[in-house]
């Protein structure tokens, strides 16, 4: 509820009841208005402790913390989206109806934990 108020107050429509004071009252409590950037944050810090601990970012599908393993799954499938994008160019990425989350910052981050994108397969 806070969240649609707020876009409803930045986009100045008058039915909104979210004031500049609510705002900062909501801020200095930690309030993340983008909800989706919170949880990525979250795994992404996560998946740093994993880093430490292991010395690697490669999560196992079995892990104890599942929704991380999951998350870095779907991490691997938003780059390789990602990158169809870019390899299709811009005209065709405009229209495409399967856009990346993942940002290039986000990217970034994840190859400072040596992130592979792709796993090598074993030859059993």
């Amino acid at each position: 509820r806070q969240r649609y108020q707020y876009k409803l107050f930045q986009e100045g429509r008058p039915e909104s009841t979210m004031t500049p004071e609510r705002i900062a009252a909501l801020e200095n409590v930690g309030f993340v208005w983008e909800s989706h950037e919170g949880t990525w944050e979250a795994r992404y810090n996560e998946l740093v402790e994993f880093y430490r601990e292991h010395g690697h970012s490669n999560v196992p599908s079995g892990y104890v913390n599942g929704k991380l393993a999951t998350w870095v799954k779907y991490q691997r499938r938003q780059y390789k989206m990602l990158k169809n994008t870019l390899d299709q160019g811009r005209t065709l990425a405009s229209t495409s109806k399967q856009k990346s989350s993942l940002t290039w910052d986000r990217v970034q981050k994840l190859q400072s934990l040596e992130f592979e994108w792709q796993l090598r397969r074993s030859n059993k």
